[in-house]
């Protein structure tokens, strides 16, 4: 069941991340998975993997933007192997996916979505104490 339509992350949203200082702390480890809840064309992950050490997982329901989003990443880092084989994109529904690992979610999706996903999705995902959430509600 998909819960909103895709709509791409802009600039800003990606400036801003990047310059918050609790993202820059937690860059640098190879420890803890960074989680994009709702990753669409995969933007926000490739974008981050290029900053963040560890692995990164994007989860999308929808199959055909996740298989964009590795035809994407085969592309982009076709020369760093590296980070090819930090990037994991599921094509799963993120209600269903632990997040036990996780040191970092991004979710950008509509304000009243962004509440279910506190109330019923990140209550009972076993997320570590201490995990950076970062979410842009939209409207």
């Amino acid at each position: 069941t998909r819960l909103c339509a895709f709509t791409p992350v802009k600039d800003e949203i990606l400036d801003a991340l990047f310059s918050c200082p609790h993202f820059q702390g937690r860059a640098c480890t190879t420890t803890g998975v960074f989680y994009d809840l709702g990753s669409g064309d995969g933007r926000v992950v490739l974008d981050v993997a290029e900053r963040y050490h560890g692995p990164l997982v994007g989860v999308e329901i929808d199959e055909e933007l996740v298989e964009g989003s590795n035809r994407w990443l085969e592309s982009r880092f076709q020369s760093d192997n590296d980070i090819r084989k930090r990037v994991t994109f599921l094509a799963e529904d993120f209600r269903f996916v632990s997040l036990a690992d996780a040191n970092m979610v991004f979710l950008f999706l509509p304000g009243h979505l962004c509440e279910f996903v506190f109330r019923e999705v990140l209550a009972h995902s076993e997320l570590p104490r201490g995990t950076l959430i970062y979410v842009c509600g939209r409207s």
